[in-house]
């Protein structure tokens, strides 16, 4: 659990963490966010993505799991399915620009509670 009170953010920033993680893990992240985000609050989440060619894949996992293990690249469809399982009834692609070196594209994701939501969803 993070150690933050329920409803303690407008904004939460996870940048390149999620590829180090499991699926049951990401949606675990993304149910602690959700419990951080005050209602109205938003979530920008972004990480390197796969390029759908399978060498240049296979390149950026080996280079991104230097001295980590091997990363999963997921797509934003994929982030954006992890965030609605965890409980996120608004989940948008950020459509943030992919890197010019190394040649990745990001997937990234805005996530958020609604206004209306009391603390307790």
């Amino acid at each position: 659990a993070l150690p933050f009170a329920d409803g303690a953010f407008n904004l939460v920033l996870c940048g390149h963490l999620v590829k180090h993680l499991d699926d049951d893990d990401v949606r675990a992240l993304f149910i602690e966010v959700r419990r951080v985000l005050e209602p109205g609050g938003l979530a920008l989440v972004w990480e390197f993505g796969p390029t759908g060619h399978r060498a240049l894949d296979a390149w950026n996992a080996r280079t991104l799991s230097t001295g980590v293990r091997r990363p999963r690249l997921r797509s934003t469809k994929t982030l954006r399915r992890l965030a609605e399982e965890a409980g996120f009834t608004f989940a948008r692609d950020a459509d943030l620009r992919p890197f010019l070196l190394p040649p990745i594209p990001r997937a990234s994701i805005l996530i958020g509670r609604p206004p209306s939501e009391g603390s307790e969803g």
